[in-house]
């Protein structure tokens, strides 16, 4: 399950950028180390060329090479920087650090930008208990909302249900996870 997660994050991604975002030819500016005959190879390349995804930059290597560490669970920090990056809003982003509205984000963490720009969006809203939950791992429906919202169908996906349900139906109903086979949680 963990797989399937990270691939469809990598393939929603890709594909919601693709229409508006990719440039004619581009060149990698990481060298990912651990993706190389992966399912996911090629969509990783292309969202590292395209600033969406950076790996582990933290963890690189004395060669410079970065993991992606495709195995991983994806937490909702890392979905949220993702998606504002996809968006091409990271200088914003990067512009809007500082205290937020969540009491588990800290002026100092990591994503604390990226989780601003995320709320003023609107494509994040927190756990409903004054919490954002950063650290913990992303559910199938979370990023789907996430996805979802951030294509401007907040508004309909309410009209159809609201959460998970009217989420879910609007990313069938436009292919989003087409070859998909997973559980809201």
């Amino acid at each position: 399950m963990k797989k399937n997660l990270k691939k469809l994050i990598s393939a929603v991604i890709a594909l919601a950028v693709a229409g508006s975002m990719i440039p004619a030819s581009f060149a990698a500016k990481a060298t990912i180390s651990d993706i190389e005959g992966t399912a996911c190879e090629n969509a990783v390349n292309t969202l590292v060329a395209l600033n969406v995804i950076n790996g582990y930059e933290d963890e690189a290597t004395e060669d410079g090479a970065i993991p992606f560490k495709p195995e991983n669970n994806i937490t909702r920090a890392e979905v949220t920087k993702v998606v504002v990056a996809a968006l091409n809003q990271t200088k914003s982003a990067e512009g809007m650090t500082g205290s937020t509205q969540f009491t588990d984000v800290a002026a100092d963490f990591w994503a604390n930008g990226f989780i601003n720009a995320g709320v003023q969006i609107g494509f994040i809203e927190g756990m409903g208990d004054g919490t954002f939950a950063p650290s913990e791992n992303v559910t199938y429906a979370q990023i789907v909302k996430m996805l979802v919202a951030s294509m401007g169908y907040e508004d309909y996906a309410q009209y159809m249900g609201g959460w998970p349900n009217g989420y879910l139906s609007i990313a069938n109903a436009e292919g989003i996870t087409d070859g998909v086979k997973l559980g809201a949680n």
